[in-house]
């Protein structure tokens, strides 16, 4: 059919939210941005790199791609432990 709408890619989006998001870590963990700004990196982890990649996971299963789905999904899912991580157990210590 020429009229039926063709769903739209959610990699782009899956990649941008693990791609900042690990960049900004790993500027912290590099030594170009101070330990200090390291909470700045659990809203960015539990937005970003958790919750918009599990979306792009979904998205990427409703598209029937398989590998999509488990590689966003699964970032997400290391995104939120990690997020959760220096919130709950590195905040308390």
């Amino acid at each position: 059919m020429a009229d039926e709408i063709k769903p739209a890619n959610p990699a782009p989006l899956g990649l941008a939210c693990f791609g900042i998001t690990t960049v900004v870590l790993s500027s912290i963990n590099a030594g170009l941005l101070p330990p200090e700004a390291t909470p700045a990196v659990i809203p960015l982890a539990f937005s970003f790199g958790g919750f918009a990649q599990i979306i792009a996971g979904v998205l990427e299963y409703k598209n029937g791609n398989t590998f999509g789905m488990v590689a966003f999904t699964s970032y997400g899912a290391f995104w939120w432990w990690y997020a959760f991580l220096l919130w709950t157990v590195v905040r308390a210590g």
